[in-house]
Order: C-alpha cells, then structure tokens, then sequence
C-alpha cells in the first residue's frame, strides 16, 4: 500500500537528511535518492515457460477455408489438443493475412505463448481480429507414431486487420532501447526512447503469473510516468528513463526465484490517458482497447533477470 506522503517524508526527514527508500513492484525495485518519499512493496511474479508452438497450416482451394495440423503426445487429450489446433490456426490466419508489426513482436510471441491472455491480446487486440471463424466437420484424429497422434482441423476464416495512422511514430517499436535484454539481479534498467512526434509516452512492466488462474493479479505496473518522473509530454528528440537521478530502477529476483521473464510495455498515445499505477490484465487490456489504433503505437520488449 502507498502510506501517507506527508507524515512518512517528515518522519524520514526527522531521522535523516538524505536516505535510500526501495520500492519493491513485482520483480522491479525502484531505489529513490532523495531527502524523503514514500514506498510500496508487491509481490514477485512466477517465470514465464518457454514453450514453440507446433503448427502446421494448409490453404485448401480458396473459399477461406484452411486447415490446419496439431502434433501432441499421450499427456494432453484429444479434445485439449484439437481446441490448441483451432487456436493457432486463428493466430496463424491473422499473422498471415495481416503481418506482424516488428521483430519484437515474434521475440514476445515466442517468450509468452504459454500467457494465453496476453499472447491472445498481442495476436487478436493489436493486429487484427477473427471475424468468421466456421468449422468444415469434425476434428480428425490420425496416430503417427505408437506416442504421437494429431489433430487436423479445418476451417473458414475471415480476418479483419486493424487498420494504423502510418503519420504518428511509424517506427515506435524500434524506438525503444533498453541498457540489457539479459539481467543480472541488482542491475539497473535504462530506457532510452527516440521521439519522432509529438506524443504522451507511458511505460508498464508486465509479470505473467501463469499459477493465477483468475486472472485477478495486478501485474501491470506503470513505471513512467511517475511521481518523481511526471513529464510524459515527448516531442520529436531523445529521451532517457530515468531522466533525472532522483530515483534508479534495480531488477530484482525473488527469494525463491533462479530466474525470470518479463516485459516492458510501452505507448505512444496522442492523448493523455490516465492509468493507474497497478492494473490487473484485464484492467488494461480494457483501457487500451478503448484507445482507437490510429491514436496509439505499442512497444513490447521481453527481458530476463538472473539470480545473481
């Protein structure tokens, strides 16, 4: 919890002139510099499993019918494994049919496939959507091997792409450097940011949990802009976060924890949107889904952090 500004930062103050308060978000750790401020601590999130997705997709004699194989072995059921085919074979046809913004984007999709909620978003939200999806018969089950068996599915599809404003930050994605892609523990996290327009410019950690089946966890936490930090208006130069030395950003691990994966998250918007500090998943994917396309840009960068 945020303890009371005031009557915190005059006690600190009484006790000490200059002190190093740390503020704990997720697996993140925000060491302030500073005569007084006020702290938060939350916990750590689980690591995220690496996991290729198995695909294999026809075009059968046009009509927007496809089709599409699943590979699986005796520890999933049949029915698991055919709805998995249904599944990529929808990703597949929006990849396909409508690109793939950048190479983060396949970077991300690689690391948080497993994330279903927010493989379904990047795929579906951000790109483009289903908006026919029409099974032809039954799935079919054909045994390769005595432990290998496969789904086939068949299907037809329309997508829908979403459609950009090629003007506002066209090249966002690529914008957006951080110092490492691959952390020690007690490492600081850098961000620099290359504006090309005029735009407000927000930035979130995401920490999967996989083990929170509700969905109810607030893993979305907004780094910048912040209280220490609060200038989020850009316009077109470079940019450093931190911008000031109020206050670093240290990548820390759980007690439990060898290693993690996560993500930064930024936005360009051409408004001002007023997120809150912690956000469940579903919190955020309502307030961006609010947000036209055409008035925002995404970046999503995945790192890890290794136990020191």
């Amino acid at each position: 919890m945020i303890s009371d500004h005031k009557t915190l930062c005059y006690a600190f103050d009484l006790i000490n002139k200059m002190i190093a308060i740390r503020k704990k978000i997720f697996s993140l750790t925000v060491t302030m510099l500073l005569l007084s401020s006020c702290s938060q601590e939350v916990l750590i999130q689980e690591s995220v499993k690496i996991t290729p997705i198995n695909q294999i997709t026809k075009i059968l004699g046009g009509n927007n019918i496809y089709e599409h194989d699943y590979s699986f072995d005796n520890s999933i059921s049949e029915q698991e494994a055919c709805k998995t085919a249904e599944k990529e074979l929808k990703q597949q046809q929006i990849v396909n049919q409508c690109g793939v913004q950048d190479i983060e984007s396949v970077s991300v999709l690689t690391i948080f496939n497993n994330d279903e909620q927010f493989y379904n978003f990047m795929r579906e939200r951000i790109t483009g959507e289903i908006k026919l999806f029409n099974k032809q018969g039954e799935w079919t089950i054909d045994r390769i091997t005595p432990n290998r068996l496969k789904c086939t599915v068949k299907a037809k599809i329309e997508v829908v792409c979403h459609p950009r404003d090629t003007s506002f930050a066209p090249l966002f994605a690529d914008s957006i450097t951080l110092n490492k892609r691959n952390f020690i523990e007690g490492d600081q996290l850098k961000i620099e940011v290359e504006s090309e327009n005029n735009l407000y410019f927000y930035l979130f950690q995401y920490s999967p949990d996989l083990t929170n089946t509700k969905n109810d966890k607030k893993n979305f936490v907004r780094l910048f802009p912040n209280q220490l930090d609060a200038d989020n208006y850009f316009k077109k130069g470079t940019y450093k976060i931190p911008s000031n030395n109020k206050y670093d950003l240290l990548l820390t691990l759980d007690a439990n924890e060898i290693s993690t994966n996560e993500l930064i998250v930024a936005l360009a918007l051409r408004k001002g949107v007023p997120f809150k500090r912690a956000m469940t998943f579903a919190n955020f994917n309502k307030i961006l889904s609010g947000i036209k396309l055409v008035d925002r840009r995404e970046a999503h960068i995945p790192y890890s952090v290794t136990k020191r």
